[in-house]
């Protein structure tokens, strides 16, 4: 498991702001629900640096690439793929962990300074293209 990812997306899903009780929770879920053991400490380390880098994201679409996501995402989420939308877009673009909406997926959270907004259901080229045009608005 990928702790920072794991961090990551915990931080994104609580928009910056991760409470012990937050962190309590997701570990209780990862043991009973997926039956791994996640370091306490090593968590809380990862936390740290998952909050610092997502702070210093000002602009960034972060991509989920967990199974429900990948299964159903029109995108190919191979790092050219995610370089090419970045060129397009004029911003960060950043695969993470799961985003917590998995009944929509694939999903797509942009963070523009302390704004987050989640794009849900991006499956087909279509929703990407409405996606990323409304992205681009936000972002200009």
């Amino acid at each position: 498991m990928d702790l920072f990812s794991a961090a990551l997306s915990l931080v994104i899903h609580k928009k910056g702001s991760v409470t012990e009780s937050d962190v309590d929770d997701l570990l209780d879920r990862y043991k009973t629900k997926q039956q791994v053991v996640v370091d306490r400490a090593l968590f809380l380390k990862e936390l740290s640096n998952a909050v610092l880098h997502y702070q210093a994201r000002t602009r960034c679409l972060f991509v989920c690439t967990e199974i429900s996501c990948r299964n159903k995402s029109f995108l190919d989420l191979d790092n050219s793929s995610l370089q090419l939308l970045s060129i397009n877009l004029g911003c960060d673009v950043e695969a993470t962990g799961c985003h917590w909406v998995c009944e929509a997926a694939p999903v797509l959270t942009l963070k523009v300074g302390s704004e987050l907004r989640a794009f849900p259901n991006c499956a087909s080229r279509e929703a990407l293209r409405s996606a990323t045009e409304t992205i681009k608005q936000l972002l200009w």
